[in-house]
């Protein structure tokens, strides 16, 4: 299932696409486990600054960039 999206800033699976990247690998990079790297992207009061830092790192992003793209709703990639 697709959302429409209402701002022109990139959500993470669009982030994902750009750098080229799988869930899988995205989470490799960031030094997290696929289920750690789902729970981070589906729960925005959870997780460390740290996670931040590695996600926005391997996806070549700043971290205001990330979490601002964190806060949208997305679902492209949920099987990867």
């Amino acid at each position: 299932m697709h959302h429409v999206l209402t701002n022109v800033s990139m959500t993470i699976d669009e982030m994902i696409d750009r750098a080229g990247l799988t869930r899988v690998e995205l989470a490799r990079r960031a030094g997290l486990t696929r289920a750690g790297l789902y729970l981070w992207m589906r729960r925005p009061s959870m997780g460390k600054a740290t996670t931040a830092q590695g996600v926005a790192r391997a996806l070549g992003v700043t971290v205001e960039e990330l979490l601002r793209a964190k806060g949208k709703k997305h679902g492209k990639h949920a099987d990867r």
